[in-house]
């Protein structure tokens, strides 16, 4: 199965519906799947709902999307011949996103709301539920709730998460667990090779943040360090390319007899037979 790329614009656009669109395109370009947003209809409800504190709140009124956007990156997905995606936080705002989207994306903060999950499933759209934060237990309960074409994507909620904290070893066994359902990777490390070890591990859908190289530096996709932009010898484009890679070189596990493998075809010619 070809591994499904999400790039995760989340708040690099500045506030620029014409900065939104351009990460749409660069990342088309690159060869994502789908391009991913985020919505929400009131920065002190989402701040509310999350108990944050005050400068979480400033950053959500600074990078609050408006609604008429969503016609505007939609359509532009569709220009650029990718999914368009798009995280909601508060009840009110999933009825409002789905029209526009092919799945529902679940943020790590709200997988454990099991009202909101099925306030999600309702739309009757696909599901993409990260699981950072939550422990093993809760995970395989969320598990056993997912039924066949959701997704669910290990995490780990740390901006950015280093590369000893990634355990891409529990995509194995989540994948060994629930084949009945695809599992994938949220990826925090901004690391070009991550993806591919990823695919390795077992993932079929990964998901990586993105931002423009004139992204404000105060910007918190920016500051953090957790996203690919598309410039320099180690981008996003290189990500894409390496996960690609990775497929290919697993195959499909398949041995076969020298005679009726063609990379094989010349040295077959001259393997000693008993």
């Amino acid at each position: 199965m070809r591994v499904y790329l999400i790039a995760e614009m989340a708040s690099a656009h500045d506030g620029d519906l014409r900065k939104a669109r351009q990460l749409i395109r660069l990342s088309a370009a690159a060869g994502a799947d789908a391009v991913k947003a985020q919505y929400w209809s009131s920065a002190d409800r989402l701040a509310d709902r999350r108990h944050v504190p005050g400068d979480y709140r400033a950053l959500y009124h600074r990078y609050r999307m408006p609604r008429a956007w969503l016609d505007a990156l939609a359509e532009t997905c569709a220009q650029s011949r990718v999914d368009f995606l798009c995280s909601t936080y508060l009840p009110e705002d999933i009825a409002v996103v789905a029209p526009y989207v092919t799945a529902m994306k679940v943020a790590s903060f709200e997988a454990g709301d099991r009202a909101f999950l099925e306030a999600n499933r309702a739309t009757g759209k696909p599901l993409i539920v990260s699981v950072g934060m939550m422990a093993s237990r809760a995970v395989t309960a969320l598990a056993e709730w997912l039924v066949e074409g959701d997704a669910l994507l290990h995490c780990v909620s740390a901006y950015p998460c280093p590369i000893a904290a990634a355990n891409l070893r529990a995509i194995t066994s989540r994948t060994q667990a629930h084949p009945q359902y695809r599992v994938g990777y949220s990826d925090h490390t901004a690391h070009w090779l991550t993806g591919a070890l990823a695919v390795a591990a077992g993932a079929e859908v990964i998901e990586t943040h993105v931002r423009l190289w004139d992204t404000d530096r105060a910007n918190p996709d920016f500051a953090s360090g957790i996203s690919l932009d598309y410039s320099g010898n180690y981008n996003y484009a290189t990500y894409v390319g390496l996960v690609r890679h990775a497929e290919e070189a697993l195959g499909d596990g398949q041995k076969v007899d020298g005679s009726h493998n063609p990379a094989e075809q010349a040295m077959n010619l001259y393997r000693v037979r008993s």
